[in-house]
């Protein structure tokens, strides 16, 4: 296991940066957006709860705007980074954006002639299309400069079954999919690097409904996961050949996921690596790991 700290000299080095975050009005992207106020970012908040993102950046005097965005539509993103860019280059994106309690794969409506009609699936819009939105401006903007930190907000539900939100899961999943095949070729562009955190429960709005199944478990504060995303941001490696042996001590964290749960946060994608002996075995996992690397990943 490798069990992260988030230290003073991760937060210092967001003084000066020029942030992006979606989903900033509520939550952990509020917590989020604190934090980067905090520590000497300038942040723009992308989010649909206009009254209370725009009252959250009223409350600070200086750095943090606000900027209606709905992550699913292609034009709104496009409108958040024009207003970001007019604080100077991007230097990082927080794609947080996310919603639940959409879900509509089970749900039978029918047409006029009594046929199924066709789903909708808003959970996918915004949890799955927004992250590509995001990622797609991100790193137009990141391309040019040769410099930033993209950080994808998933969840547990990116590697843990999680009924009955199906739609989100898939939708998450997907974000950890995304993550893993831009990873090897971001560096191809400099100092560019993109991660993934993973929350556990955390209480917030979003996640009231299941507070009572969650019961007295270790539960995670929103400023607890704003930590794990500040790092995915700002972190350097911290262990011996970093995530796949891709990077070096010192070097900034790149292609990790960093789970959190009861406000612990730890590294999850080079454990998953090593572990591939355990259910393909050592055959297998050799003749995997070549075609990886020889195909561009790890």
């Amino acid at each position: 296991m490798s069990s992260v700290t988030v230290t003073s000299a991760d937060l210092s080095a967001l003084a000066g940066k020029n942030c992006i975050i979606t989903g900033g009005s509520t939550g952990i992207g509020e917590a989020t957006v604190k934090l980067l106020f905090d520590h000497g970012a300038t942040v723009t908040i992308g989010d649909i709860n206009d009254a209370v993102g725009e009252a959250l950046a009223a409350s600070f005097p200086e750095r943090v705007s606000y900027v209606h965005c709905d992550v699913s539509s292609w034009e709104s993103v496009l409108s958040l980074f024009s207003a970001a860019a007019k604080q100077g280059p991007i230097d990082i994106v927080f794609s947080n954006a996310g919603v639940t309690g959409k879900e509509q794969l089970l749900e039978d409506t029918f047409t006029s002639s009594g046929e199924l009609a066709a789903p909708t699936f808003p959970d996918v819009a915004v949890n799955l299309t927004g992250t590509l939105h995001m990622t797609k401006l991100a790193l137009h903007h990141f391309r040019k400069t040769g410099t930033g930190r993209l950080v994808l907000t998933g969840s547990a539900a990116s590697y843990l079954d999680t009924p009955p939100l199906w739609n989100y899961s898939a939708a998450k999943h997907g974000v950890l999919g995304l993550m893993r095949a831009l990873r090897c070729q971001v560096r191809e562009w400099g100092d560019v690097t993109v991660n993934m955190i993973a929350p556990w429960f955390t209480l917030t709005p979003m996640a009231a409904t299941l507070g009572p199944k969650w019961g007295d478990r270790p539960a995670n504060s929103p400023a607890g996961v704003a930590k794990a995303l500040a790092f995915a941001a700002t972190g350097k490696e911290w262990r011996d050949g970093g995530v796949g042996g891709k990077t070096k001590l010192g070097d900034p964290v790149n292609g990790c996921t960093f789970w959190v749960g009861g406000d612990e946060i730890v590294e999850f994608e080079r454990a998953t690596r090593e572990a591939r002996t355990l259910w393909m075995g050592e055959t297998l996992t050799l003749a995997v790991n070549e075609g990886q690397e020889a195909l561009g990943g790890w």
